[in-house]
């Protein structure tokens, strides 16, 4: 090969190497342009597929949920489930444990909140209070709770001794001085500071009688005999009677 065709042969392949360059190039420049104009169509029919298979899930869920009797909304949905790889049997299958478990959940909370109002009963609270408890199982066990309410009634009944006591104490006093006050006409003055004092007044306290273990028609016919008996005279003496029941 002389020179000049040897010059021409590189030329040529030189050349060559240009036009593939340019040509890989143009592809990916193609490509690129491609991929940003398509990607978001691709992703709107993406995201269109998953929110349709989302729909039918959710119809599914509401079909078993009113198999359970509960809200479909109790159940935590898995982004998992919208692959299309993800599978509906095995979907459903985590569906019904998550309703099983809930399920079982409701039927603990029914048993602790009937033993939470049982033992209400036996402590004699206020039923209004009870509500307040059976809501402290959200974040305690029953035995918490029932410790909670044993300690309640405690102090309770602490606080209530101790301001009976006081009653008690501020009546006595108020009796003692007037016993001995020098009366003056209608009048009781106090002999040390001559100050005139009224006649202490009875101590009031509120008293509850308590019916237990008796039916309706006991109730009843116990109400009947106090408003048969009684009332005219509780009126009289200013008694207030009222009944209350218990459930």
């Amino acid at each position: 090969m002389n020179i000049e065709s040897y010059k021409k042969c590189s030329s040529a392949i030189s050349l060559q190497g240009r036009e593939k360059s340019v040509r890989k190039s143009s592809i990916r420049a193609i490509q690129s342009v491609s991929d940003g104009t398509l990607k978001p169509q691709i992703d709107e029919v993406v995201e269109a597929d998953k929110q349709d298979r989302k729909t039918l899930i959710l119809i599914e869920i509401e079909k078993i949920a009113t198999e359970y009797n509960l809200p479909a909304e109790k159940i935590q949905f898995d982004d998992k489930w919208l692959n299309k790889t993800a599978k509906w049997a095995e979907t459903e299958q985590t569906v019904r444990s998550q309703f099983e478990n809930i399920k079982n959940e409701v039927q603990v909370r029914e048993l602790q909140t009937s033993a939470v109002e049982a033992y209400a009963a036996e402590l004699q609270m206020d039923p209004a209070g009870v509500a307040g408890y059976v809501g402290q199982l959200d974040y305690k066990d029953l035995d918490e709770v029932k410790a909670s309410m044993k300690k309640d009634v405690r102090l309770a009944k602490a606080r209530f001794a101790a301001e009976r006591a006081r009653a008690q104490a501020d009546f006595d006093a108020k009796v003692k001085r007037a016993e001995q006050a020098t009366k003056i006409g209608n009048k009781l003055v106090d002999q040390e500071t001559g100050e005139i004092i009224e006649e202490p007044e009875a101590l009031k306290r509120t008293y509850i009688i308590q019916l237990s273990d008796i039916t309706d028609q006991q109730f009843a016919y116990v109400e009947q005999f106090i408003h048969n008996k009684f009332d005219k005279g509780f009126e009289a003496s200013g008694v207030t009677y009222k009944s209350a029941v218990q459930r």
